[in-house]
């Protein structure tokens, strides 16, 4: 994203939505190196690139499940 980083976006979703229901699942080219920090910011998941819909599909699966 051009004018903002993704913490910062996932932050600013998070003061609005408190309860933590909207899902957020982080898309990173660096691999599992941002997990730490994408959870702290209040993601749920991180799926590194390139997308595998192996790898998406269970994700997104889990989280529509769990609602």
């Amino acid at each position: 994203m051009p004018n903002v980083s993704g913490f910062t976006a996932t932050k600013a979703i998070r003061e609005v939505d408190a309860t933590g229901k909207v899902p957020i699942i982080a898309i990173t080219a660096f691999g599992k190196f941002y997990l730490e920090q994408a959870l702290e910011a209040g993601c749920n998941d991180l799926i590194a690139k390139p997308l595998n819909y192996d790898v998406l599909h269970p994700v997104i699966e889990k989280y529509l499940k769990s609602e």
